[in-house]
């Protein structure tokens, strides 16, 4: 196994409100660096948030990190260095309009 995983989580997909991302199982890993890039913008107030989890069950998902802003385009980046073995996205309830983005993880040994 090399010592670096890049996982495309999304590629230029629309998203929706509370949508949530099928979980990443980085249990192998020691940290991960997240990059995402708004394309279309969010309607004002609309975040991205990160939760991990034990095992891959929804009753187990808790917020991990900051939240990433959908409401400007560009790129924004976070880093995590302790966190559960199963990591997902979920967007924010109030997203009324179409946000645009792609999201990669990088994982480390």
């Amino acid at each position: 196994m090399s010592d670096n995983q890049a996982v495309k989580v999304l590629e230029n997909a629309t998203i929706g409100a509370s949508q949530i991302g099928t979980p990443i199982d980085l249990g192998a890993f020691s940290t991960f660096h997240i990059q995402m890039h708004v394309a279309i913008v969010a309607n004002s107030g609309q975040t991205l948030k990160f939760q991990h989890a034990a095992i891959n069950e929804n009753d187990y998902f808790e917020d991990i990190g900051s939240t990433m802003d959908l409401n400007a385009a560009g790129t924004a980046n976070q880093e995590f260095g302790v966190f559960l073995r199963y990591v997902r996205w979920v967007a924010s309830a109030g997203i009324t309009t179409n946000p645009t983005l792609s999201l990669y993880i990088i994982a480390k040994e």
